[in-house]
């Protein structure tokens, strides 16, 4: 059992490398032509009014924290909003600093959850399945919103940054792929026994020390299927923590637009979202590297260059200077 664990653990950890390795070997390749001196210029026009940039992410998590607070309320439950405020700041540094830290963060939830908020087990996978489906739900509006808005954008850049028509399409797919997973997620988790059915079937399972672990656990399984059913009962009848989930992503396009301002660049609104909701999803599809170290990058300097931002490489490379030194601060 101890060698396969110890394999299993090698396995990971030769995956992270491999991960980080591409990530920075491609963060060096994409920026290899950069000129310092002219990034070290741009960083100056910043100055002191670079503080402003932590604003956002701030705010985000502050809003997302408070949707994730709404609803617990709607389960039934009452935690701090300073609490879960500290809890999302914790996971957020995992998910931004470990290689697949987006999957090893989730497993942290419960225990930060009951550290911070005093939250037991089952109040603690009751709202992370609920903060799934605002994830989702609100990501699907948000990246079909901006398809639409910047479709024109979008058509315009897509020969020039994959060689072909067609990414105001890919986008509005996605944003159609996300809406149907919130679709199929509520209907599976609002009507149905999920979490009850888990325990009968992990009980039923030909081991009698987890037989012995999970028996006294049934009321508690049960419990946080009551809560799930209490939360999307008034789900669209009380929509703000959706609005709420909605008005964090919204942020994350404040976040670039504002670090483009103060670069001295000036885009339309609508191109920093469609720049921003692309940029977000290739971070979350490439899950297995740090805050999608390299492959964010990239993203970033083919849109400036399809936009024909001036100096685009050079203004890339400061504005994820900015952002990454950020991303180490919070």
């Amino acid at each position: 059992m101890s060698v396969a664990h110890e394999r299993n653990k090698d396995r990971t950890n030769a995956l992270r490398v491999v991960g980080l390795a591409l990530a920075v070997g491609t963060l060096l390749w994409t920026f290899r032509d950069s000129e310092p001196e002219r990034v070290a210029s741009l960083l100056r026009r910043v100055g002191g009014l670079g503080v402003l940039i932590l604003l956002p992410q701030c705010l985000s998590l502050f809003v997302e924290s408070l949707g994730w607070r709404l609803a617990f309320e709607q389960m039934g439950r009452s935690l701090p909003l300073w609490g879960l405020f500290r809890a999302r700041l914790a996971t957020e540094a995992l998910a931004q600093t470990l290689p697949m830290g987006v999957v090893f963060c989730e497993s942290m939830k419960p225990v930060l959850l009951a550290r911070t908020c005093g939250a037991d087990l089952s109040t603690s996978l009751a709202g992370m399945a609920v903060r799934k489906w605002l994830l989702v739900s609100s990501q699907s509006l948000y990246v079909g919103g901006f398809a639409v808005l910047g479709f024109a954008v979008l058509a315009r850049i897509s020969v020039p940054m994959l060689g072909f028509q067609g990414l105001p399409l890919a986008l509005s797919g996605a944003a159609s792929l996300l809406l149907l997973l919130a679709v199929a997620s509520y209907a599976l988790l609002s009507r149905g026994r999920v979490v009850t059915r888990l325990h009968a079937l992990l009980t039923r399972l030909p081991s009698r020390w987890l037989q012995a672990r999970l028996s006294p656990l049934e009321a508690r399984f049960a419990h946080t299927d009551g809560r799930l059913r209490s939360f999307f009962a008034t789900a669209w009848s009380s929509p703000l923590p959706l609005l709420a989930f909605l008005a964090g992503w919204l942020l994350e396009a404040v976040d670039t637009f504002l670090i483009l301002y103060l670069l001295g660049v000036r885009l339309p609104w609508t191109s920093v979202g469609a720049l921003e909701v692309s940029a977000s999803f290739l971070r979350n599809v490439a899950f297995m590297v740090p805050a999608g170290l390299g492959i964010q990058d990239l993203s970033y300097l083919a849109f400036l260059r399809a936009l024909h931002v001036a100096d685009a490489l050079n203004v890339a490379a400061a504005l994820l200077l900015l952002k990454r030194c950020k991303e180490c601060f919070w």
